[in-house]
C-alpha cells in the first residue's frame, strides 16, 4: 500500500525539519499538547446552585467545628494551668498555719475559687488525662 505522494511529501519536509530543528520541534509539540489539554479536555460542568450551597454550608460547619474545638481546648488549657498553679500552691503551703488563706494568696483570688475542680495532685477532676492537650496545643491555641 503505498502513501499518496502528497503525504509522502509533508512526512518527509516533516522528519527533515525534526532533524535539523529539535528544539522548535520540541517547542511546536508542546504548545501543540497545551492547547489540546486546554481547548480539547473536557472541563467538569459548572456547579449548580444547589451544590454551591451545600460547598458553602458544608465550609461553614467545618469552620464552626475548628473554632468550637479551638475554644475548647482553650478552656482546657486554662483550667490545665489553674490545676497545676494549685497542686504547686498546695506543696508550698503544706507547713503553713493558715492553709486555706495561703491558698487564696499563692493562687490569686480570682483563681481559688476554681480551684475545688482540682485534684490534689493538679489534674483535673473531671476530665480523663488523654482528654487533655499537651503543652504545644496549650501554645499554639494561644495564638
Amino acid at each position: 500500500m503505498r502513501l499518496p505522494r502528497v503525504v509522502r511529501a509533508f512526512l518527509s519536509a516533516a522528519w527533515f525539519f525534526v532533524r535539523r530543528h529539535p528544539l522548535a520541534t520540541f517547542l511546536i509539540v508542546w504548545v501543540l499538547a497545551t492547547v489540546y489539554v486546554v481547548v480539547l479536555v473536557p472541563q467538569p460542568p459548572p456547579e449548580t446552585p444547589q451544590q454551591q450551597q451545600a460547598r458553602v454550608a458544608a465550609e461553614n460547619d467545618r469552620e464552626a467545628q475548628r473554632k468550637a474545638e479551638k475554644q475548647q481546648t482553650k478552656a482546657l488549657c486554662a483550667w490545665k494551668s489553674r490545676c497545676e498553679k494549685y497542686a504547686q500552691a498546695r506543696q508550698e503551703c503544706a507547713v503553713a498555719g493558715d492553709f486555706k488563706n495561703c491558698l487564696r494568696v499563692k493562687m490569686g483570688s480570682d483563681d481559688y475559687p476554681l480551684s475545688v475542680s482540682c485534684t490534689d495532685d493538679g489534674k483535673l477532676d473531671d476530665v480523663p488525662e488523654s482528654e487533655m492537650p499537651g503543652p504545644v496545643a496549650c501554645f499554639t491555641s494561644g495564638l
